[in-house]
């Protein structure tokens, strides 16, 4: 597990990078959790797993708290527009629609020269 890091206008967005694990002899798929060591299956017990995608996950349900003006929601808006289409020019892709506030996206490890399709959630730190 990583982060990836998104410059816009001069700030910097990191985001926790979560594995999406399939078991090679069950197919069951899981999320390892950031302070889990352990990549066995946790259906069959196999060690032998794929990653099969990567996720980080936004949550732009707090973008305008504690915003005093129309003005700040605006620039706040538009930074988030920028983001998001920078986070596209890297190859990542809306999983599903959001919900509960949070966006989840997904990259294709195709890209990164890797035949594995790779899922990502974004987390905001």
């Amino acid at each position: 597990m990583g982060e990836i890091t998104v410059e816009v206008d001069g700030i910097e967005h990191t985001y926790a990078i979560e594995e999406w694990l399939v078991c090679d002899s069950c197919s069951h798929g899981w999320l390892k959790l950031l302070n889990e060591n352990s990549e066995a299956c946790p259906e069959c017990g196999a060690k032998e797993v794929s990653l099969t995608a990567e996720q980080i996950t936004d949550r732009p349900k707090w973008l305008w708290d504690r915003a005093n003006s129309i003005e700040e929601m605006a620039a706040r808006t538009e930074h988030k527009a920028k983001l998001l289409r920078k986070l596209a020019q890297r190859g990542w892709a809306l999983n599903e629609p959001p919900r509960d506030g949070y966006a989840r996206l997904t990259k294709s490890t195709e890209q990164d020269e890797n035949s594995d399709e790779i899922e990502v959630t974004l987390s905001e730190q």
